[in-house]
């Protein structure tokens, strides 16, 4: 009997361990500056909103990186996907304007959208190579 509480002591210790690591993990991760990473890493699946997570970005182009910054003082919440694409202006506002309207965020300017205390900008700037860069942000005030 002794044998089994020493395991259940050790594995709940070892438990208690992981979960203050991951937990002091998230912890600094939330209060980054300034982070990019890729859909999928553990930056992604703890601080990407479901609005950015569900957004169909290979519609539109290839995501280069997925952006998070910490709220400070007067500055918002910060998250955002960047993408490459190759589809015509146009078609990038169509496709951004119906996403964010079907999740019942309302158009305040061409490329902007508002919804509680969420605003959503949306960026589309030509390169050199006649390629598009794509910038979905979303800000928040806290």
């Amino acid at each position: 009997m002794q044998s089994k509480t020493k395991s259940f002591l050790a594995a709940l210790l070892v438990l208690l361990i992981i979960s203050g690591a991951l937990g002091g993990y998230y912890v600094k991760l939330s209060l980054s500056e300034s982070l990019r990473f890729k859909k999928g890493s553990l930056e992604y699946r703890l601080l990407t909103p479901e609005i950015l997570k569900k957004f169909n970005a290979t519609d539109i182009g290839k995501v280069r990186y997925y952006y998070y910054s910490a709220a400070d003082g007067n500055k918002p919440l910060i998250n955002a996907i960047e993408l490459e694409s190759s589809s015509k202006k146009a078609l990038i506002e169509k496709e951004t304007e119906t996403y964010f309207l079907q999740h019942h965020y309302v158009k305040i300017n061409t490329g902007e959208y508002k919804k509680d205390k969420q605003k959503a900008s949306v960026f589309v700037q030509q390169t050199q190579d006649g390629k598009l860069n794509v910038s979905i942000t979303l800000s928040e005030i806290l």
